[in-house]
């Protein structure tokens, strides 16, 4: 079997290919990379998204020509959060909303202390996108059970285990979910 070489994009048609999508596809990554910081810890959907098109047009990450570079900058941000999800793992970070001030009724230290890390605004919008989510995977139980799995930063094995799903059904329902989601973001439904 012959080894095929990918040829793979410069710095200059990096910079072009970005000039070029088309704000569809700029929406889509950037609903990609919201759904994938879902679960981790100072880190949002804006920051991978910046640091999935900065590693390309650095040259840390290469874009094969053969890919459209949405499908490229959505696997990018993937990687990215997969990894910092392993780091956060590995050096033992604990979730703000694991913190417990009160053992007796597991209150947290941040819950108690109140919200900061969000305008009202910020906090407002947050729980209009998580009430649509909701609304859309209600009668949805796989659904469900994949997106409270990932908030929990669950692996996709895990999850698969917790629920007795096996690989194609949990494919199915995450492009199932993806889908419903750009779909809303499409037709003017505010998910950020």
């Amino acid at each position: 079997m012959a080894l095929v070489q990918r040829k793979m994009a410069t710095p200059q048609e990096c910079a072009a290919g970005l000039r070029k999508l088309t704000d569809a596809e700029l929406r889509r990554v950037d609903e990609a990379a919201r759904l994938r910081a879902v679960g981790l810890s100072g880190l949002d959907g804006s920051d991978l998204y910046q640091e999935a098109i900065a590693r390309m047009l650095e040259g840390r990450r290469q874009w094969p020509l053969d890919v459209p570079l949405e499908v490229f900058l959505r696997k990018t941000v993937q990687s990215i959060a997969s990894d910092y999800r392993r780091r956060q793992e590995a050096a033992g970070v604990v979730a703000e909303s694991d913190v417990r001030a009160d053992p007796e009724t597991g209150d947290g230290a941040i819950a108690m202390a109140g919200d900061v890390s969000m305008a009202p605004q910020e906090r407002v919008s947050a729980a209009e996108t998580l009430a649509r989510i909701d609304a859309m995977f209600r009668d949805d139980a796989d659904a469900q059970a994949v997106i409270a799995g990932k908030a929990h930063g669950l692996s996709p094995a895990e999850i698969q285990k917790e629920h007795a799903m096996n690989d194609t059904r949990y494919a199915t329902t995450l492009r199932r979910i993806r889908r419903s989601v750009v779909r809303l973001s499409e037709k003017g439904g505010n998910l950020a």
